[in-house]
Order: C-alpha cells, then structure tokens, then sequence
C-alpha cells in the first residue's frame, strides 16, 4: 500500500522507499522516513495535501504527490 493512500488516524510502518531519485530517496532518509520507521497520520489538508505524519516523535508535513513513492504495511 503507498502511504499516500492513508487515511486519517492510521498506522502503518514503512517497509521501501520506491523511487528512482536518489535526491529524494536522501531527503526522505534524512527526515526519518526509514524503513522500519512506524508513523501515523495526523491530518490530511482540506485539499488532500499535504499530510502530516508523526513519527520518531515529531510531526512531518509532507506533499501527497511526494508521498506516492513510499510503500507501507498497515498495523
């Protein structure tokens, strides 16, 4: 499941990060969003983007449309 396809309150760990651009493979590496990391989403703009996850005890706003690349399993 992507993680963009969330919906508000779930749960869900990241298990790969599908994307062929190593810029924003690092970006997302460098913000927490690690393989393994578990994240929860918080809020879902009016307009679908972007979301706010929180995980690592932090909040994360982040565009839908970047959020497309991220593979999830939901717990």
């Amino acid at each position: 499941m992507k993680l963009s396809d969330l919906v508000k309150g779930s749960k869900a760990r990241l298990l790969k990060i599908n994307t062929i651009d190593k810029k924003l493979k690092q970006r997302f590496l460098d913000m927490g969003l690690t393989p393994g990391v578990v994240l929860s989403v918080k809020n879902i703009a009016p307009l679908g983007s972007p979301i706010t996850l929180i995980l690592r005890d932090y909040q994360l706003s982040v565009r839908k449309a970047d959020l497309v690349d991220l593979v999830v399993e939901v717990i």
